[in-house]
């Protein structure tokens, strides 16, 4: 349930990015509160479904930051949310040495993520980099969409 409600709140907000439907508001400020609240939507749905990028997006991305800012604090971000989540994830059983080799194993492919996104943070200008960013949380929500469909209409865990 929380990864379609996510799927579709994201589908929802890149609609409204794409779309003319509404009359935008324009140097609207950075608001403490509502940062406060995607930030803890952002952590809840992290912890429940692994699916906090999406909220999180909902209110940097119109922040309109540079891409090396944007990274960097998502980075820091998500490094703070899921270290918060060590503890309970241990004492839930979520934490094994079998999700630990698997972590390590993935390392490399972690790096060669990041190297890649170094270099497209560096090399993109903004107006690219936010296109990109658009067009990813687009698929990302379409797969959450399909993704918890299946799972309410299945009954399966995802």
């Amino acid at each position: 349930v929380v990864s379609l409600a996510v799927g579709v709140v994201s589908l929802l907000f890149v609609l409204d990015a794409w779309l003319p439907i509404r009359k935008k508001l324009q140097q609207v400020p950075a608001s403490k509160p509502w940062g406060t609240f995607w930030g803890g939507i952002a952590g809840f749905t992290s912890f429940i479904s692994h699916t906090g990028g999406p909220p999180y997006q909902i209110y940097t991305v119109p922040l309109g930051l540079a891409p090396a800012i944007f990274a960097g604090t998502s980075a820091f971000f998500f490094a703070t949310v899921n270290y918060a989540k060590i503890i309970p994830f241990y004492f839930l059983g979520q934490l094994s040495i079998s999700n630990l080799e698997t972590a390590a194993a993935l390392i490399p492919v972690a790096l060669i993520g990041m190297w890649a996104g170094v270099i497209f943070v560096r090399r993109a200008n903004v107006q690219l980099f936010y296109q990109v960013v658009y067009l990813l949380i687009f698929v990302l929500s379409l797969d959450l969409i399909i993704e918890g469909a299946h799972g309410i209409w299945t009954g399966a865990e995802a």
